[in-house]
C-alpha cells in the first residue's frame, strides 16, 4: 500500500495557495502561467485593467480576440473567485457557437488537477462539488422578456456584444451590479448611438472603459508590453497582432476611412452623427421617383418583426423585386390580432411568401400562420428568419450573425439597386422606414 507523504502534500497545497492568490490578483499572469497562453498587446491591457477595476468594458473593431479573452476570464473567475458568473449577449448563436466553446476549451488547457474539477454541459460549466454556487451560466437573451440577468448577486457579469443587447437587460442586473464583490465584462464592437453601451463611453459610470483599433494589432507587425514574472523579475513579452492587413486595405477600399462603417468595424469608434450610417442618406434619395417596375415581375414578399402587447410595434413590409409595396407597423396587438391583420393584408396584396423573424414572440406567429387553413391546405407560405442564428459565408462580408448579414443585404440593396417607395413621402409607414433606416 503506497504510503501518504504528507509533507509532500503540505507542499503542493502552499504552492497552489501561492499561485492562486497570484492570479487572482492578476489576470495576466493568470492566462500565462496557467494556460500557456501568450496574450496580445490588447488582450494584456485589458487583462492588467482588471487589476484595479471591477468592471472594464471595450469597444473595438473586428479581429482584437475579443471571444478568447471571453473564455479566459470567465476560467480565470471560476478559478480565482469560485462564484457564478452568467454570460450573455446579444446573439443566441454568437455565444453558444463561439464564446461558449471558448470557455470550455480554456478549461481542458488548464493544469489536469484544476480543470477535472469541473463538468460542462451545452449551458454550465461548474464545480462538480459545488454546482449550484461555483459555475459558469450561458443566459440567452430573450426578445420578449428581460431576465437573463436575473437573480444573480455576487458575481462576474458577462457580456458579449454590449452595443445589442436592451437596456432592460442591464436595468434588471443594475442592482447586483452595486455588489461589493461584483465584476463584469462587456465587449463589443461600437453599433449604436443609444443604448447602454453608448451611455458609459460617454459619460462617467463605474465601468472602466477601453478602446482599440483593428489597425493597431497587425498580424505581420510586432508588439510588445511588459510582464511581472512569480519572482518578481519584469520580462517584455513579444506578440504579433491578429487583423490581416489584406483585410484592412480591403475594408478602406470599399468603404473609405471616413466612413461610418470602417469606423465601426476597424477603428472600434461610434460612427459620427450625421455621417454616412450603413445606409447612407445618399442611397435613399431617389426612393420616391416614379415606380417604372411592372407587377407580377418578381415574388411578392411580406417581411414581419413581430412584438408582443409591450412596447414595440409589430413592423411589416411588403416588397416586389426593387418596389417597396406597402409599410405598416401597429402597437398593443397581441399575437391573434398581429396575426389577424397579416392574414387580410396578405390577401389585399396577393403576395406570395411570409417572412417572419421567429426570435422570441415571432416563434409563436410562425407557427400559427404555418398551421392555418390557406387555400384549402394547412399553412401559408412562411419562411423563419431567426435573426440571432449565425451568418451565412459570404466573401464580400464577414458578419458573424444572420442579423448582421441582413443588414448588410439592406445596405447592398439600396445601395446597387433602383428601390423606389410605392407611395407618397408623407406617409406615415415610409416616414417610419426611412428613420429606420
Amino acid at each position: 500500500m503506497e504510503i501518504l507523504d504528507v509533507d509532500r502534500c503540505h507542499s503542493v497545497i502552499r504552492g497552489l495557495r501561492f499561485w492562486l492568490r497570484r492570479w487572482r490578483r492578476c489576470p495576466l499572469a493568470y492566462v500565462i502561467e496557467h494556460l500557456g497562453e501568450v496574450p496580445t498587446h490588447q488582450q494584456a491591457e485589458i487583462l492588467k485593467a482588471f487589476e484595479s477595476h471591477n468592471f472594464v468594458a471595450v469597444k473595438s473593431g473586428h479581429g482584437i480576440g475579443k471571444s478568447k479573452l471571453m473564455g479566459w476570464l470567465v476560467n480565470w473567475w471560476l478559478d480565482t473567485r469560485g462564484k457564478k458568473c452568467p454570460i450573455t449577449g446579444a446573439g443566441g448563436d454568437q455565444l453558444s457557437d463561439i464564446v461558449w466553446p471558448e470557455v470550455i476549451d480554456t478549461n481542458r488547457r488548464k493544469w489536469e488537477w484544476i480543470s477535472r474539477q469541473y463538468e460542462n454541459t451545452t449551458e454550465e460549466l461548474r464545480c462538480i462539488d459545488r454546482p449550484e454556487s461555483w459555475k459558469a451560466v450561458l443566459r440567452t437573451v430573450r426578445m420578449d422578456n428581460d431576465d437573463a440577468l436575473q437573480g444573480f448577486h455576487d458575481c462576474m457579469f458577462f457580456i458579449d456584444e454590449g452595443s445589442g443587447v436592451r437596456d432592460g437587460i442591464f436595468e434588471v442586473a443594475s442592482g447586483a451590479m452595486g455588489d461589493p464583490g461584483a465584476f463584469g465584462f462587456m465587449a463589443g464592437n461600437p453599433t449604436r448611438l443609444s443604448g447602454y453601451m453608448y451611455r458609459i463611453f460617454h459619460q462617467p459610470t463605474f465601468w472602466f472603459t477601453l478602446s482599440f483599433s483593428s489597425e493597431d494589432t497587425l498580424s505581420d507587425r510586432e508588439y510588445e508590453y511588459s510582464y511581472v514574472g512569480p519572482r518578481g523579475d519584469i520580462k517584455t513579452i513579444v506578440t504579433r497582432g491578429r487583423q490581416t492587413s489584406s483585410w484592412i486595405e480591403n475594408m478602406r477600399k470599399e468603404y473609405g476611412e471616413n466612413s461610418n462603417i470602417y469606423r465601426v468595424r476597424v477603428k472600434g469608434e461610434f460612427a459620427n452623427v450625421g455621417s454616412d450610417m450603413l445606409v447612407e442618406s445618399r442611397y435613399l434619395e431617389n426612393v420616391f421617383l416614379p415606380v417604372v417596375a411592372k407587377e407580377g415581375q418578381f415574388t411578392r414578399r411580406m417581411g414581419v418583426d413581430p412584438a408582443w402587447t409591450g412596447d414595440d410595434d409589430t413592423g411589416l413590409v411588403i416588397r416586389e423585386g426593387d418596389t417597396i409595396l406597402h409599410v405598416e407597423s401597429w402597437h398593443g396587438f397581441d399575437l391573434v390580432e398581429s396575426f389577424d391583420r397579416i392574414k387580410i393584408l396578405f390577401d389585399e396584396w396577393r403576395c406570395d411568401v411570409i417572412h417572419v423573424d421567429t426570435v422570441g414572440v415571432g416563434a409563436g406567429l410562425y407557427d400559427m400562420l404555418n398551421h392555418a387553413i390557406y387555400k384549402g391546405r394547412i399553412g401559408y407560405p412562411v419562411v423563419r428568419v431567426m435573426a440571432s442564428e449565425v451568418a451565412p459565408k459570404d466573401k464580400d462580408a464577414a458578419c458573424k450573425t444572420l442579423r448582421d448579414w441582413l443588414w448588410w443585404k439592406c445596405r447592398q440593396y439600396f445601395r446597387l439597386r433602383s428601390v423606389r417607395f410605392s407611395g407618397r413621402a408623407s406617409d406615415d409607414g415610409f416616414k417610419q422606414l426611412l428613420a429606420e433606416l
